[in-house]
């Protein structure tokens, strides 16, 4: 498959494959599309979007275009697991398109792309750290207190004993 260069060569030029055959798209883009039985039809799996088979640049100009990229996009939003992400990453109580993050109180689309940007940021992480601090001391603190009941509660005991 050869590629050519479509328009002027600017900053985010796209390259098109130079896709000539229906064997040669089927293949290509076998995980995103699939033949109709009838042999004259392609379904585009993310959008459910039916094409006649004959008419390759136009199936080329779908798949690359804004329409499609956002179907995609969107069936993988679908699949993504955000319950990985809790505590920290929560849904929107009134908004159920939205995610919440409770650590930098920052309201987020429900993107997985865009929530892995959020986890890897440097407000994030602060917060986070800041977090796990906080954890640490109260872990510590509860283990002082049960360590002062246990020497209390057997002090007790020796001097109960002795009686």
């Amino acid at each position: 498959i050869r590629t050519r260069f479509v328009g002027r060569r600017k900053p985010g030029f796209r390259m098109v494959p130079s896709i000539t055959t229906l064997k040669g798209f089927l293949e290509k883009y076998s995980s995103e599309v699939e033949l109709l039985p009838e042999g004259t039809k392609v379904r585009f799996l993310a959008s459910n979007h039916e094409m006649k088979a004959d008419n390759i640049p136009a199936m080329l100009a779908y798949i690359q275009g804004k329409a499609y990229v956002k179907a995609k996009k969107k069936q993988q939003n679908e699949v993504y697991d955000f319950a990985a992400h809790e505590p920290f990453i929560v849904p929107h109580k009134s908004q159920q398109n939205l995610l919440y993050c409770t650590l930098t109180n920052t309201t987020l689309p429900k993107d997985a792309e865009l929530v892995k940007r959020h986890i890897q940021g440097r407000k994030f992480i602060h917060h986070k750290e800041q977090h796990d601090q906080k954890e640490r001391a109260k872990q510590e603190r509860e283990e002082k207190r049960k360590a002062r009941m246990e020497a209390t509660a057997e002090h007790n005991g020796h001097q109960n004993g002795n009686d």
